[in-house]
């Protein structure tokens, strides 16, 4: 039979104890405390990123390979496009911060000069931008801004519950 709190004594109560600040140690070694490691398993990304090429292959081509800094969470391509000519002007790959780019703005926008457009395109997987846009539906299907750190932070949440009813469910107790 399942323990109950009086034939378990303290156990039960030191057990949620060391649950809870195993899940608080893995959180602020995530989110407050300046741990590289912890850095590289939750905010790092790697981008194709290369400075303003002739076009897409050249710059995939020229990327290296290296995550972005932290806080850099989001990949960011910039491909200016001449629609009459339907030719790559150039192509700007960089990581970025989530903050700079938005579906708001994603997208692209026709420059002073006619037939010339700026499309912007955002993605927050690895490796998610190695494709340019060429026109504004693309740059949005392109946009691909899944999870935050809203979602990160609510991952560790559904995990201390889950963690949490397994305690309970093996000790057959109401918290």
């Amino acid at each position: 039979m399942g323990c109950t709190v009086r034939r378990c004594g303290g156990y039960m109560e030191i057990c949620y104890v060391l649950l809870g600040a195993l899940c608080w140690m893995q959180i602020a070694r995530a989110y407050v405390v300046n741990d590289p490691e912890a850095s590289q398993e939750i905010d790092s990304i790697t981008c194709w990123t290369c400075p303003e090429k002739a076009n897409n292959h050249a710059c995939n081509r020229w990327a290296p390979d290296v995550p972005c800094h932290k806080n850099h969470t989001v990949c960011h391509t910039h491909h200016r496009y001449d629609s009459l000519r339907h030719k790559t002007i150039s192509v700007t790959k960089t990581c970025a911060r989530a903050s700079e780019c938005t579906h708001n703005t994603a997208g692209c926008t026709e420059t002073d000069v006619v037939g010339i457009y700026d499309c912007i395109s955002c993605c927050n997987k690895a490796y998610c931008n190695r494709a340019i846009p060429s026109n504004h539906s693309e740059a949005l299907r392109l946009t691909v801004l899944s999870g935050s750190d809203n979602l990160k932070l609510s991952k560790h949440i559904v995990w201390i519950i889950s963690i949490v009813y397994i305690i309970r469910y093996i000790f057959r107790t109401d918290l």
